[in-house]
């Protein structure tokens, strides 16, 4: 809902994204930006009505910022209207920055933000061991599939600077629950968008959706170079990681949306189109497994 200010432009009041909130809460949060990404006018962010963001929440709403920013349009955050906890976690994912104050003190159950315009594979490795796989915030795994893991997220932060043409790069950022350990990451940018790319490649798909799962696959890529390096590792050793684990794993691109969740794959159309591609991956952490390598 956006509603005409003062001087400073349009006001939006966002609603709140709750942790797993699947495509309806995520959707209407999608929908109350949809018409402002490229609109030059100043717009000041109203979370009055937005008691509690996740991690997807969150990415979606620096990518917004950023993308705008890219475009040199002024966007504000109304920190008076900003929840005591919600302005904690902002500093604690070191967003409020972007906003204009300072951040809070790091806390273990944050994945802070991680923000590149241009790629930096040995910043991106660091931020993966520092606050990725760190801790006792991810499932226990073997040194080889923590490497693995580590290569698939590398993967999908790289396929940003390959695929996406994004103006304002592509960031990260995550959450930790404790109370139901699980554990929330994010990749987001604000680019051509996952399902606008596969079917610009000339690839047909009944929906955007069925594009999304194609990417799913094993191998699959939109490169047209034969001779390059396998494509699509990084998506479908996570989804088999996910499926593994009982967690879940959501991407949002365009107008398509994929989760796949205890053994069930749902695709949908989005009435509002993302500019963009958001990778959601969502793990269950348990002391008593360690998780392996599947045996080749």
């Amino acid at each position: 809902m956006a509603e005409n200010a003062n001087a400073v432009g349009l006001r939006i009041a966002l609603p709140c994204v709750n942790t797993w909130s699947g495509s309806g809460e995520l959707g209407q949060f999608l929908a109350t930006l949809h018409p402002y990404w490229t609109d030059p006018r100043p717009v000041r962010l109203d979370f009055s009505r937005c008691g509690f963001l996740s991690a997807e929440g969150a990415a979606v709403l620096v990518i917004f910022k950023l993308r705008r920013d890219a475009g040199g349009w002024q966007t504000e955050l109304d920190w008076d209207t900003v929840p005591s906890g919600l302005a904690t976690q902002f500093g604690r994912w070191h967003v409020s920055p972007l906003f204009g104050r300072g951040n809070h003190p790091w806390a273990d159950n944050a994945v802070p933000l991680l923000h590149q315009t241009k790629l930096d594979p040995r910043q991106l490795v660091g931020y993966i061991c520092s606050h990725v796989q760190s801790g006792q915030n991810m499932p226990v795994m073997t040194d080889a599939l923590v490497r693995e893991v580590r290569r698939s997220f590398c993967e999908l932060f790289q396929n940003v600077f390959v695929h996406s043409a994004s103006p304002c790069g592509g960031i990260a950022v995550g959450q930790f629950y404790p109370k139901t350990k699980e554990v929330q990451l994010c990749v987001c940018d604000g680019g051509v968008g996952m399902a606008r790319r596969i079917l610009g490649a000339g690839l047909t798909f009944g929906a955007p959706g069925e594009a999304l799962s194609w990417a799913l696959q094993e191998g699959t890529t939109t490169r047209s170079d034969p001779t390059g390096p396998p494509g699509g590792l990084g998506l479908f050793l996570l989804r088999e990681f996910v499926r593994t684990n009982g967690g879940s794993l959501r991407v949002v691109a365009n107008d398509g949306y994929l989760c796949e969740s205890a053994g069930t794959l749902t695709t949908q159309t989005l009435p509002v189109d993302f500019p963009g591609t958001l990778i959601q991956v969502r793990f269950l952490v348990r002391d008593d497994v360690v998780y392996t390598l599947a045996p080749a």
